[in-house]
C-alpha cells in the first residue's frame, strides 16, 4: 500500500473537497444524492436501492461519510456504538489497482503535465505542492496554470503566505 498511498490519499481529499463544496452550494441532500446511482430521495427520506428492507434513522446521532477509492459497488451501511450511522460510498476517482497503460483523453488534448494540474486542482493546492507532487518547477506550473485560468477551466486565490490553485471552475 505504500506505493498507492499518494494516490489514495489525493483521490480521498479530491472526493471531500468536491463533496463539500456541493454541500455548500446546492445543499446535503445534492451531496447525499449523488453517492451513488442507486440512491434517491423521497421528501426528506434518502433511499437506497437493495435486494432487502432496511430502516437506518440516525436521528440527533449522526452521519459519517466516507468515499472509498477501492470500493465501487453500493453505499454500505453500517452503526457506530453511539448509533450514528457510517455511509462507504465509491469515491468519485477509484483508485485502479495497477497504472493502466491506456490511453487519457484529457493528456491527449492539454500534454501530460497540464491535465495534471488541472486535475489536482480540486483539492486546492498551491503552486509549490503541485510542482513538488509533479515533479516540475513552480515556473512551469504557473505557466500551464495561467493557461488553464485564461480558458476559464480553473480559479485562483490568493492566501497568506502563498497562491494556491482553487477548484475547477463551471
Amino acid at each position: 500500500m505504500a506505493d498507492a498511498w499518494p494516490r489514495i490519499l489525493a483521490g480521498f481529499r479530491s472526493e471531500l473537497a468536491w463533496r463539500s463544496r456541493l454541500i455548500a452550494e446546492l445543499g446535503v441532500q445534492a451531496a447525499l444524492s449523488t453517492l451513488h446511482p442507486s440512491i434517491s430521495w423521497n421528501d426528506t427520506v434518502m433511499q437506497i436501492e437493495d435486494r432487502k428492507d432496511l430502516d437506518i434513522y440516525p436521528g440527533d446521532a449522526g452521519l459519517t461519510l466516507m468515499p472509498s477509492a477501492l470500493w465501487t459497488g453500493r453505499p454500505l451501511l453500517a452503526r457506530h456504538p453511539d448509533r450514528s450511522v457510517l455511509v462507504l460510498y465509491p469515491a468519485l476517482t477509484p483508485l485502479p489497482l495497477i497504472d493502466a497503460p491506456a490511453s487519457d483523453p484529457l493528456a491527449d488534448l492539454l500534454g501530460h503535465t497540464r491535465a495534471a494540474i488541472l486535475k489536482l486542482t480540486f483539492t486546492g493546492r498551491s503552486t509549490s505542492e503541485l510542482a513538488r507532487e509533479l515533479g516540475v518547477t513552480a515556473a512551469t506550473v504557473s505557466g500551464h496554470t495561467k493557461v488553464l485560468r485564461a480558458a476559464g477551466l480553473i480559479v485562483t486565490a490568493r492566501r497568506k503566505g502563498c497562491a494556491p490553485l482553487g477548484d475547477p471552475a463551471g
